[in-house]
């Protein structure tokens, strides 16, 4: 970790010296240089943690909490993003006053929030909503091939008046028409239906 630290601010120096002048002087390269080592995913560090609201309630007091954190870290190859190493977290249990709007008295109750102990650059693979599938090469989520798949069928083989959509990953129906008052739109059959 301590090397890619060294190599961005080598890289950084470099520029200033291909154009033949100096980018930053002295004092800021040193000042970048210690920014640089703050922000790198090396271990975590303190930050505000927003604590959970119960279900039912509103609000907790007290609302945050300063737990280290791997959240806001600089990872050096995108787009892998600062986590928490695996096996390396903690549950920490706070009690909160848990209150509603609704003017009832506060209830004491138990809330529980993650603190990381380790840190790492990598991907987040469970980001992925349930229409995508992960890709390790560029570390993003991309639609469904199944999905993508599955809809031109419906479209070529069934003749349904659908199409693709590769910013949603989603089949969308080619048209939409007003429902009356006893129907309503039911996106997968591409038409009115009766209300149930």
């Amino acid at each position: 970790m301590v090397m890619k630290i060294v190599l961005v601010a080598a890289v950084v120096m470099a520029l200033g010296h291909v154009t033949g002048q100096r980018c930053m002087t002295r004092d800021q390269r040193n000042e970048y240089r210690e920014l640089v080592t703050m922000a790198s995913c090396v271990k975590p560090k303190p930050s505000l943690v927003q604590l959970p609201v119960p279900e039912g309630f509103d609000y907790v007091t007290p609302s945050a909490v300063t737990l280290h954190q791997c959240t806001g870290l600089s990872c050096s190859a995108f787009p892998e993003r600062c986590l928490p190493m695996p096996g390396q977290t903690q549950n920490r249990t706070y009690k909160v006053y848990a209150s509603s709007r609704n003017g009832i008295k506060p209830v004491c109750a138990k809330v529980r929030v993650q603190e990381h102990l380790g840190c790492v650059c990598r991907c987040d693979e469970r980001a992925c909503p349930s229409n995508r599938v992960f890709n390790r090469e560029t570390c993003e989520c991309e639609c469904n091939p199944y999905l993508e798949t599955r809809c031109k069928n419906r479209r070529d083989v069934y003749g349904e008046e659908v199409m693709w959509s590769s910013k949603f990953c989603s089949c969308e129906c080619d048209k939409f028409e007003e429902c009356d008052s006893t129907t309503v739109w039911d996106p997968n059959l591409c038409q009115c239906a009766p209300m149930f």
